[in-house]
């Protein structure tokens, strides 16, 4: 016989697999509209147009029709996604009204981009962000952008190669490591540096630019927010030169022009440390970059030996970092914005110091010096000589 207690065991066993059998709030996949892309323009009398980047199943994108309530994307898209746009006082009671035109549950979960129109950004982004942060089914690792022109335009431009214009910026964001002169930053870390000291953040830039007659997306170059507004834009060398600065280069390429012609370095490695020092109640900031890079192209410097080349190399490249580091430094001061995220240092290195000039930093920040050190590395440099009439032979040192 089996005992009361194991009968009791027994049953609440079965009682939890009965309790576990299913999702009580589970939504059949040709009842959801899945939203990849979201876009805020500015609109009349302090309103917002919300666009929505739904995803089309396999089935829908293959009938070509129409989605619920939107139009049908255009280009070489192929019918992946649509893009459908409401107008409101806020961001909830947009995406409320989509719910009167379109026929399925609006599912935010796997959203991949903000876009923010540039006319919106200028206007002020942080009180939009409120909803993102309060709502259970955004992801603060969302990535964040500002366009040069609306964010509708952005997310009906269909990609060449994607199926979906956030999955192009999401491939495009990716691809920054490899040029270091875009950038990108998502919610999280957007939100951070706009409530830190500095109250300045950079964020990615999208441009529309034509390609052979046909227009695509560019993510060179940066935008630059302060106290959550639009102040400005840094272009490609201006952008390389902060991601020099704050640490973030892992790969890129530096052209050189020297009397003797041109070459090409790739950045292999890069390591920057930034001091902060206080002279006569100004920061001073010292960066030092370390570097190691390679000779990936040579034109010309057939008069110079090899030791003649590689001092020359050398010399070029660093003065090249210092001019990229000098460029993004003053371009930020003109835009009066610490991108850099020096206040932030200054209040753990220096905080007695800090305080006495927290209130004043709008004023100090374009008076704040910078020194730049450095020390640069270029493996494989030689050129390809003629030896005889016929052998062809490359020089290393």
């Amino acid at each position: 016989m089996i005992s009361l207690k194991k009968r009791l065991s027994l049953l609440s066993a079965i009682l939890a697999l009965l309790l576990l059998a299913g999702c009580w709030d589970r939504y059949e996949l040709n009842y959801m509209a899945l939203v990849t892309g979201m876009g805020i323009d500015r609109a009349e009398n302090g309103m917002i147009s919300l666009t929505l980047q739904v995803n089309k199943s396999t089935e829908e994108s293959g009938s070509g029709g129409k989605g619920d309530g939107g139009d049908k994307s255009q280009g070489s898209g192929g019918g992946s996604f649509y893009i459908t746009q409401k107008t409101a006082h806020g961001i909830h009671q947009s995406i409320r009204e989509f719910f009167n035109s379109t026929s399925r549950q609006i599912i935010l979960e796997h959203n991949q981009v903000i876009v923010f129109g540039k006319d919106q950004a200028e206007h002020g982004l942080l009180e939009w962000f409120d909803f993102f942060t309060r709502d259970n089914e955004s992801r603060m690792d969302v990535l964040v952008f500002i366009a040069e022109g609306t964010a509708k335009d952005v997310l009906s431009l269909a990609p060449p190669l994607e199926k979906l214009p956030s999955e192009h910026l999401v491939r495009l964001d990716e691809s920054q490591s490899v040029t270091s002169d875009g950038y990108s930053t998502d919610l999280l870390r957007l939100m951070q540096n706009l409530l830190s000291k500095s109250q300045a953040s950079p964020i990615g830039f999208i441009k529309i630019i034509d390609d052979n007659g046909t227009p695509t997306m560019s993510l060179a170059g940066l935008a630059v927010l302060k106290k959550g507004r639009l102040v400005g834009t840094m272009d490609e060398k201006a952008t390389s030169g902060f991601r020099l600065i704050t640490n973030d280069v892992t790969d890129g390429l530096i052209p050189l022009y020297t009397p003797h012609g041109q070459a090409f370095l790739q950045i292999k490695h890069s390591k920057t440390k930034l001091s902060i020092s206080m002279k006569d109640d100004i920061p001073h900031v010292k960066v030092k970059i370390h570097q190691r890079s390679a000779l990936s192209e040579l034109q010309g410097h057939t008069s110079l030996s090899m030791d003649e080349l590689y001092n020359t190399l050398v010399e070029y490249g660093k003065n090249a970092l210092k001019d990229y580091v000098a460029t993004s430094f003053l371009r930020a001061q003109e835009l009066n914005a610490d991108i850099f995220g020096i206040a932030n240092q200054l209040n753990i290195s220096h905080p007695k110091e800090w305080k006495k000039i927290e209130h004043r930093w709008d004023e100090l920040f374009p008076q704040v010096t910078m020194e730049v050190e450095v020390d640069l590395i270029i493996e494989t440099v030689g050129r390809i000589v003629r030896m005889g009439k016929e052998s062809v032979v490359l020089m290393l040192v």
